[in-house]
């Protein structure tokens, strides 16, 4: 405590300059650096999402140009999938040409060996405005008001597709023919 006020005092009073190569730095041996305090911060349990976008963050920084590396908002991966969140439709692009590459040197890297797939996203404009980053899928309707043509199907055929998910759409596509078709004989 002695040893701070002196040194203020000196430092205040102009009998010498810190800048001085004479005089030797004060160091406080209780106080942390930097580096001590952040790897200290991201050893916690709760930091361990950012430990690994970090390490992904670095690999890719490795593997990728410095212009590609700035279309990137972040990268993380789960499971077999490395996910990449781009700024925009240009960086979208511009990192789905990279996607091979990308695979071909994370497999040589151990901790991700089992990356089998990339995807690369897109941050919507209007949700980047807002500073909300928010995934979102919507399913859209199919809808025909007037149609510039006669339909010529009467929506009898066969719907062979064993997905679920395909063979729904099918028969939406089977129920708007018949529904045109109900309209055009009236």
């Amino acid at each position: 405590m002695q040893n701070n006020q002196a040194i203020k005092k000196a430092f205040f009073n102009s009998q010498y300059s810190f800048f001085d190569k004479k005089v030797a730095k004060y160091r406080n041996d209780n106080s942390k650096d930097i580096i001590s305090v952040f790897s200290s911060i991201v050893n916690m349990p709760q930091y361990s999402e950012i430990r690994k976008r970090f390490r992904v963050h670095k690999a890719i920084s490795r593997i990728l140009l410095d212009q590609h590396l700035g279309y990137i908002i972040y990268a993380t991966y789960r499971a077999d999938k490395l996910i990449i969140m781009a700024r925009d439709h240009v960086g979208q692009m511009e990192i789905s040409y990279q996607k091979m590459i990308l695979l071909k040197y994370l497999e040589q890297i151990k901790e991700f060996k089992n990356i089998k797939s990339v995807s690369v996203l897109r941050w919507d404009k209007e949700k980047r405005e807002q500073g909300i980053l928010e995934f979102s899928l919507k399913k859209k309707e199919i809808t025909i008001e007037n149609p510039s043509f006669k339909e010529s199907s009467n929506g009898i055929f066969e719907n062979n597709f064993k997905n679920k998910r395909l063979y729904n759409i099918m028969e939406d596509i089977r129920n708007l023919i018949t529904k045109n078709q109900e309209n055009n004989n009236d």
